[in-house]
């Protein structure tokens, strides 16, 4: 599906990047009582390397191996690096935001990158220094000392372009800065060298005012209208892509997204707008909603909320980071968890509960010997790996917030 089409239809994404957000659950299911031995795999797998699987037999007491204990074990899997750029606005309405995205951008939203194993960095384009309307980011994400002084980037883990993001400017300056034009104050030509073609590029705008700039000769106003704004997305995409697109991805295979913070009315119960949600038009506190930038959340299958509330803007952020780590991981993968010491997984029982978002029945999925004998709800275990089949795959990529469980028997050798 088109960017456009993602944008006017039914907004099924643009980004061609998987999605995770899965909850692995490892349950008992005792094995059946007339079986002298029972076929298992155990599963080791060591740091950073590549899991290996080894197929053993197990025999029981009495017919049967001892079960072991239920467990839960988190999610693991393929992840690509993150990128993670902010654009932050420098004006007056923004003052509780930048206070609040200092205080909070390194435990609401780099620690849960961190804790989710993501290969990731932060980029920052916004002005730097000690106003109120300035941003400074300190210590344990940066290295920055006095905020009078140039920021305290680290390798790999942060880095700040500064430079003023004015009124309406914010899509612009982002293009502005791409290729070299426009330096920051500290004399840094541009951000994009910090880039890693590899990883997914997933923008967090925050921001008060709609979009009405130029750049070169493209001219973007939003106007506060959301046919207005549709147009100002569509017009920025096709300028950022043929900007960079070895970073940024191309119109068939996009490798960005944008989580953005906009002026409109906060959501109850601090719960995103989701991509099928309608773009908003109602503002908090004179902010303005931001049409254009809205779009392109939708557009590329991202989440939205509002800037104004310092309560409801803290809450949203680990949210992204969420959303961002299920953009950048291959849901059809899943890693089978290390068994307990002793202890080893029947091979032949593994299943995968597909939990569909729209609260429709659930789906046990099953597994085939290989790709060869592949369809509909099944599975197959390559390595330590379970793979989904091509047609489960394509279900769970389409189901942004489905949910499965991985369900493993095991028994302890004896």
């Amino acid at each position: 599906m088109t960017f456009r089409y993602a944008l006017i239809g039914s907004l099924a994404s643009a980004l061609l990047i998987t999605a995770c957000g899965t909850k692995i659950t490892v349950k008992r299911v005792d094995d059946d009582p007339s079986t002298s031995e029972a076929t298992s795999v155990s599963v080791t797998q060591g740091s950073g390397a590549a899991t290996s699987t080894s197929v053993s037999s197990s025999v029981g007491v009495g017919g049967a191996g001892a079960a072991c204990e239920d467990m839960v074990f988190e999610p693991q899997h393929p992840m690509k690096p993150i990128d993670a750029i902010f654009v932050v606005e420098n004006d007056f309405q923004m003052s509780t935001a930048l206070y609040t995205l200092e205080q909070q951008l390194h435990p609401s939203f780099a620690a849960v990158l961190d804790q989710a194993g993501a290969d990731s960095q932060i980029i920052v384009l916004s002005d730097h220094g000690p106003s109120t309307f300035e941003l400074c980011i300190p210590p344990p994400l940066s290295s920055t000392s006095s905020c009078n002084g140039a920021p305290g980037n680290v390798a790999n883990q942060f880095r700040q372009f500064s430079t003023q993001i004015t009124w309406g400017q914010m899509l612009c300056k982002v293009l502005s800065t791409l290729q070299g034009n426009q330096a920051d104050e500290f004399g840094v030509q541009s951000w994009v060298p910090w880039l890693r073609p590899e990883a997914l590029k997933a923008f967090v705008t925050v921001g008060a005012t709609g979009t009405w700039c130029q750049y070169e000769n493209l001219t973007l106003s939003d106007g506060g209208d959301i046919n207005m704004g549709q147009q100002v997305a569509l017009a920025w995409d096709s300028a950022l892509l043929n900007l960079a697109p070895g970073q940024f991805g191309t119109s068939s295979s996009r490798n960005y997204l944008i989580e953005s913070f906009v002026g409109a009315v906060p959501k109850m119960n601090f719960e995103p707008y989701y991509p099928d949600e309608s773009v908003q038009v109602a503002s908090c506190n004179g902010m303005d909603v931001g049409t254009g930038v809205q779009w392109l959340s939708k557009g590329t299958n991202a989440l939205r909320a509002a800037t104004c509330d310092s309560n409801n803007f803290s809450a949203m952020l680990p949210q992204a980071a969420g959303d961002i780590i299920r953009s950048a991981s291959d849901r059809c993968t899943i890693h089978i968890p290390d068994p307990p010491m002793g202890q080893s997984w029947t091979f032949e029982a593994i299943e995968v509960i597909y939990t569909p978002d729209n609260s429709g029945p659930s789906q046990t999925w099953t597994r085939v010997d290989g790709p060869s004998f592949c369809g509909p709800g099944k599975f197959y275990i390559d390595g330590g790996d379970v793979v989904l089949c091509p047609d489960s795959c394509n279900t769970i990529n389409a189901d942004r917030y489905g949910e499965m469980q991985l369900v493993l028997r095991c028994v302890t050798e004896i």
